[in-house]
């Protein structure tokens, strides 16, 4: 809200039409109605970015800078896993942040029940909140009537959930312009930490490309037969 505009748009209306008005309900009405159009024009909606919500009341400004900061390490981190200084660094100031988090949130909690101690009400919805007792439940009532009956309903979501997988990647190969096997041989993986173990998913690209590494009449596949009598990927997947 722009109170510096709201002022000038008030200071420059003719509010004489209103002075001179025999009708005090008229003139109020008038009146208000200058007003709020003043306001409404001079005000503006910003959505706040998710990081710069405050979820919990206890958070204070200055910690979600702090938890800024935690994220932008760990990225480095993740980036350089054998920089055993960006490592060291990531690690204490994000022990050092756990600390103070909990520091911060439970004098808060202390604070609450000491506020509260004397009203039983307000006492039993703090501890609520602070073993986080309070749920908000919603009934998925909508879901159960977007077809004839509740069982068809619940046929119809699943599948939704279902496809919706492979239409987003039929869509992201649209509009790539590739086939799936090409998008596939195209995967660089990341640089994996040493102390981590990920197994990368199998494709028929890579296993045609392992059987051509092979010697033809040496190297055994299954079943007693050789590279040479494979045709194609999909004869041993």
């Amino acid at each position: 809200m722009d109170f510096n505009r709201i002022v000038d748009k008030l200071e420059s209306t003719d509010w004489s039409l209103i002075m001179n008005m025999e009708d005090a309900n008229e003139a109020a009405d008038n009146f208000y109605t200058i007003l709020e159009t003043a306001i409404n024009e001079n005000t503006s909606y910003v959505v706040p970015k998710r990081s710069d919500r405050v979820i919990k009341p206890w958070i204070t400004p200055g910690l979600m800078r702090c938890q800024k900061h935690r994220d932008n390490l760990h990225l480095e981190a993740r980036r350089n896993p054998y920089n055993t200084f960006i490592q060291i660094t990531y690690k204490r100031y994000r022990n050092f942040l756990y600390a103070l988090q909990r520091k911060l949130k439970t004098e808060y909690e202390n604070n609450q029940i000491q506020q509260n101690k004397d009203n039983p009400k307000k006492l039993w919805k703090s501890l609520k909140n602070i073993c986080n007792l309070t749920r908000n439940t919603t009934e998925a009532t909508e879901l159960l009537s977007v077809d004839k009956d509740p069982d068809s309903s619940l046929n119809a979501c699943n599948e939704y959930f279902t496809r919706v997988g492979r239409e987003l990647a039929d869509v992201t190969l649209r509009r790539l312009n590739t086939q799936e096997d090409l998008l596939a041989a195209e995967y660089k993986p990341r640089v994996l930490c040493k102390d981590s173990l990920f197994l990368q998913p199998t494709d028929p690209y890579e296993v045609g490309t392992l059987i051509d590494q092979l010697k033809n009449d040496t190297a055994p596949v299954q079943h007693g037969q050789f590279v040479s009598e494979i045709s194609a990927p999909e004869d041993i997947c």
